[in-house]
């Protein structure tokens, strides 16, 4: 019985390890030309920033978490965007500017204080939360299905002590 589990259980284990990649090799081990005449698409490594004065040589940047980053939360290739529209955080001029959900608004310091540049920035909507590069709705409505599913557990055991007490 237990070769029979060995004999299962090792190509199976195998295949989640990913080592059924054989499909990708000729019979001398080498990779197929196909691979080899993929044009390479070029990194794009992020620009390193502190204040949002080191993104502006690359428009439509804004600092943020050390980098200057596309509207959409991603490095600029060649010097450019390919996005125009502007997640939360990043900055803006008017509200067309951001994805949906969201204003462009001043950004408030620690103290609730405008910015003394003047920036704007896109800011999420009351009821709407960034989710990455947009504006989600909250998660409230969550809770909801988790409350009945108490609630239902709640009424299961009340009628079952009930019917308990009854019997006896």
């Amino acid at each position: 019985m237990n070769a029979i589990y060995v004999t299962v259980s090792i190509p199976l284990l195998l295949v989640l390890a990913g080592f059924n990649n054989a499909h990708g090799l000729t019979t001398f081990g080498k990779s197929s030309n196909n691979q080899q005449n993929a044009q390479l698409q070029p990194l794009a490594l992020p620009r390193s920033c502190r204040t949002q004065a080191n993104c502006t040589v690359i428009k439509g940047t804004t600092c943020l978490g050390g980098y200057c980053l596309c509207g959409d939360n991603t490095n600029p290739v060649n010097g450019a965007c390919k996005t125009q529209i502007r997640g939360p955080r990043h900055l803006c001029i008017t509200d067309t500017d951001c994805v949906d959900n969201a204003d462009c608004l001043p950004p408030k310091d620690k103290q609730n204080k405008p910015d003394p540049n003047g920036d704007k920035v896109c800011t999420c909507q009351e009821g709407f939360v960034e989710s990455g590069s947009q504006c989600s709705a909250t998660t409230r409505l969550l809770a909801i299905p988790g409350m009945i599913l108490i609630s239902l557990i709640q009424l299961y055991r009340n009628i079952q002590s009930n019917s308990l007490k009854t019997a006896l």
